[in-house]
């Protein structure tokens, strides 16, 4: 679906078309993990407790690969992710072989959301991410709360703190803006007045010339 903020006049956008760009990376990358050469120590761990088999961990990696080409060519006739899980044979695998591939991927998705907003984050102004980051914020100290961890602070004086340099930033390069745009209109003014001048002294000029 093509859509724009309200009230801009940029061109159409389409999120899942950025989507449909990306996540193959993302999820190249996650499965890239479970291979025994790429393993972080943490997920050697869970495997070696869980006692998989490196036959169970690739039979998980291919058969979930396979349930999204089921899905993407199925033309409509699988409805959902899972479906498509249960027609590859991914859904009914142990519950670990899941929790394995998922956490591979939320690992290069959080990845890639951190590394994304901190460089679409232009020094001296406030991220474009800044309401995600916020409700994100939010979220984390309310499960935090419900969960009974108690040193959850009312505001989150780091991350405020850090809002707060950058919209400093952000007015002091407004201002510095602004005044480039003054000295621009006030060199412009300058110029309007000397041309005017000329004209006056050449029109005086010609009109002494006709008298004479």
């Amino acid at each position: 679906m093509d859509m724009r903020p309200r009230g801009a006049t940029t061109p159409m956008y389409n999120p899942e078309r950025d989507l449909a760009h990306i996540t193959p990376t993302v999820m190249h990358t996650a499965l890239a993990q479970l291979d025994i050469d790429n393993r972080l120590p943490h997920v050697r761990e869970t495997i070696a407790a869980a006692g998989l088999t490196e036959e169970q961990i690739g039979e998980a990696a291919m058969k979930f690969a396979e349930a999204q080409r089921l899905y993407v060519y199925s033309g409509g006739a699988i409805k959902s992710p899972w479906d498509a899980f249960e027609a590859s044979g991914f859904a009914v695998l142990p519950t670990v072989l899941h929790d394995l591939i998922f956490a591979a991927i939320g690992r290069v998705l959080t990845g890639t959301w951190f590394y994304a907003v901190r460089h679409v984050t232009i020094v001296g102004e406030e991220t474009p991410a800044q309401q995600a980051v916020a409700e994100m914020l939010s979220v984390g100290r309310e499960v935090a709360r419900r969960g009974g961890y108690t040193d959850v602070p009312a505001v989150p004086q780091e991350a405020e703190l850090e809002v707060l340099r950058h919209r400093v930033l952000a007015l002091s390069a407004m201002v510095e803006r602004q005044r480039g745009v003054m000295e621009t209109q006030v060199f412009r003014i300058h110029e309007l007045e000397t041309e005017a001048k000329s004209r006056d002294q050449h029109d005086t000029a010609a009109i002494a010339d006709t008298l004479s």
